[in-house]
């Protein structure tokens, strides 16, 4: 499901920031989770996935100066270990799905350097706009629909999350 979602961030951009892989609390809100239907155990990544995988669907995160980061993130380097079959949260961000209610919304977290950077530009316009078409398809509202665990609760960060548009589920 993931591998059809536009990116906005490019890799080189992401992987040298690490800010959204490391977290002050490892039950923080805006720790990754995966919906365990991305998960193919027949194939070498899927294994690498599940192993990850925590509690309720919570990607692991390990300790790490003082903060936790996400098992997959690799320091050295900045590197993720799963980059290339990262699950859709991960794929998603800097955007996210917004729990609102009894909807979903589609939102961006503000914090993130390269949204800073880009959020009056044509290239994020023109991403949003991707992102609407996208989610008009069946398949990606049936996935949003199924995974619930992917509709985050970002109360208490409202200051840092801008809701763009609301999913018709």
């Amino acid at each position: 499901m993931s591998k059809d979602l536009p990116q906005f961030v490019p890799q080189d951009v992401c992987l040298s920031c690490d800010g959204c892989c490391q977290f002050a609390q490892a039950n923080s809100s805006w720790c990754p989770k995966m919906a365990r239907e991305e998960i193919d155990p027949q194939k070498e990544a899927g294994v690498v996935l599940l192993n990850g995988l925590g509690e309720s669907d919570v990607i692991k995160t390990v300790e790490h100066q003082g903060q936790v980061r996400c098992v997959f993130f690799q320091v050295e380097g900045n590197t993720c270990h799963v980059y290339e079959d990262c699950p859709f949260e991960c794929r998603l961000y800097p955007f996210l799905l917004v729990k609102r209610g009894d909807g979903v919304d589609v939102g961006v977290h503000l914090n993130c350097p390269y949204i800073q950077e880009k959020r009056q530009g044509e290239d994020f316009k023109g991403h949003v706009e991707n992102l609407r078409q996208y989610f008009q398809q069946q398949a990606a509202l049936d996935f949003v629909r199924r995974n619930q665990i992917l509709h985050g609760n970002y109360s208490g960060y409202e200051q840092e999350v801008e809701c763009l548009f609301e999913l018709p589920l």
